[in-house]
Parts: C-alpha cells; sequence; structure tokens
C-alpha cells in the first residue's frame, strides 16, 4: 500500500506475473484497516501472503523495546505490548471475515501467541 491517505493499494496480478508471492509495506504497519481488508480479499484472487508488520505506530511512540523492567533499567522509551496484540487482534477478525492469507512478519510479546 501506498500513499498519503494510506488507502492506496498496489497491483498484485501485475506484481505476481512478475514473481512476487507476498506483499508487504515492511516495517511499516498496514494501520487501515479498510485497506487490509481489501488486500486481503483481492489478494485471494492471486493466492497472495499479506505480511504485516505489527506494531502500532500510535502506541510505539518512542520505544525502542519491549516495555518492562530491562528497559527501565536501561533508561530506554518501552513499547506496551498493546502497540502489537491490538493489531493482531483487528488483522485476525479481517482475516477470518474475508479467508485471505496473511503472515505476521514479528511476534515479540506471550500475548501474540
Amino acid at each position: 500500500t501506498k500513499g498519503c491517505d494510506g488507502k492506496e493499494m498496489t497491483e498484485f496480478g501485475l506484481l505476481k506475473e512478475a514473481g512476487a508471492i507476498a506483499y508487504t509495506d515492511g516495517a511499516k504497519a498496514l494501520t487501515n484497516p479498510q485497506v487490509l481488508r481489501r488486500a486481503l480479499s483481492y489478494g485471494r484472487m492471486f493466492n497472495a501472503l499479506v505480511v504485516q508488520h505489527c506494531e502500532d505506530p500510535d502506541l510505539v511512540g518512542e520505544g525502542v523495546m519491549n516495555e518492562g523492567e530491562f528497559a527501565a533499567r536501561l533508561g530506554l522509551h518501552g513499547v506496551p505490548e498493546l502497540a502489537e496484540t491490538t493489531i493482531l487482534e483487528r488483522d485476525l477478525r479481517i482475516l477470518a471475515a474475508t479467508g485471505g492469507r496473511y503472515h505476521v512478519a514479528l511476534v515479540s510479546c506471550v500475548a501474540s501467541l
């Protein structure tokens, strides 16, 4: 997906013809649920795998590692597990409704398992 409004989606079919098998925004979370829904639905036609970086950027803020005692001892901003689990829970509901293919690129907390 691209675009300043977060609502544009790439052409899966043309990329599939060129050899693509998975589609992602890389290290950036796909935060717009409507775009995710469309990507999973549309991607079914091409057996496309949508890869998600599960971190809500608004909850991550300035965080650089999982929130907790170790981050506090190091004096680093922690990332609450909610940053990951809220995106994942939302995505799994959308996945169930669309029947697409989905992969989480990173799991960093027990609650996500």
